[in-house]
């Protein structure tokens, strides 16, 4: 655990890594675990989506998500393909940089 280092390769949404079924139908309403957007973003996703891939990589759990993110620098682009309400989509976020100070919206 813990924060990640400053400047870490970040998204500006959060995601959950579900690993059961019961946790995806309380939060989700869905009966598959994985990587879930659990905040809404800035670019085409939304909270709830499932995340499938990114960059062509099989995303099963949130380690999967940060070693494609540990390839990417700040202002890169990730091309996701998600799952939402039984659809299968192609979207495309930002990669941002951690900082503990980001909380707050930049102006």
């Amino acid at each position: 655990g813990g924060m990640p280092a400053e400047g870490t390769p970040t998204l500006d949404f959060a995601v959950a890594e579900v690993s059961d079924t019961q946790t995806a139908d309380h939060y989700f309403k869905t009966a598959y675990v994985g990587v879930y957007v659990y905040s809404e973003g800035h670019g085409d996703v939304a909270r709830g989506d499932r995340i499938l891939t990114a960059d062509g990589a099989e995303i099963t759990s949130a380690a999967d998500l940060e070693a494609v993110l540990s390839q990417k620098r700040e202002g890169d682009t990730l091309a996701l393909t998600v799952s939402r309400r039984g659809e299968t989509l192609a979207v495309t976020v930002t990669v941002t940089a951690y900082s503990s100070a980001s909380t707050a919206e930049p102006s």
